[in-house]
């Protein structure tokens, strides 16, 4: 990206967040955007995306604890019937939230660093992933009133 470049992205991102934050002045905001997503760096163009999946690819969107076994954590269960039912037509597997949550069927998360235990661990998310692309939630529109963030809200620390 030239100078040229980076000053007409400077322009068209302060005034996409004019429109969003008219009360505030946001050059500012919009140079720690730009930096932020490694964009300031006029020396470099910044790679390109790549699409992860395409109109030949086949999803599947399920919760972790859909498919129960004795004796069994659910992801390795989920794992199983993937590999031995799905395998051959399946090619990305949707898991909707499987973090620890407080309420709404998952979706009130208390920590995105770990796995619901009754779901199973990183190490069962992880095998699906060898075999399957993976997709999931990151639900920051929600919060749980027994998370971190809500905590730190609360008490007037950051960055909640």
């Amino acid at each position: 990206m030239n100078s040229k470049q980076a000053t007409e992205l400077h322009a068209r991102v302060t005034g996409h967040l004019h429109q969003i934050y008219p009360q505030i002045k946001v050059e500012e905001l919009a140079l720690k955007l730009i930096e932020t997503m490694g964009l300031n760096d006029v020396a470099h163009e910044p790679a390109r995306h790549k699409n992860h999946w395409d109109e030949k690819d086949i999803a599947v969107i399920t919760y972790a604890d859909t498919f129960l076994r004795d004796k069994e954590v659910p992801l390795q269960t989920l794992n199983q019937f993937l590999n031995q039912c799905l395998k051959d037509t399946v090619s990305i597997v949707h898991i909707l939230p499987f973090f620890p949550y407080s309420s709404d069927d998952g979706f009130s998360v208390i920590d995105y660093t770990l796995v619901n235990d009754s779901h199973g661990g990183w190490q069962d998310i992880e095998q699906i992933s060898s075999d399957f692309k993976l997709m999931s939630d990151l639900v920051i529109n929600h919060c749980s009133s027994r998370g971190r963030w809500f905590e730190q809200l609360k008490q007037g620390k950051e960055p909640g």
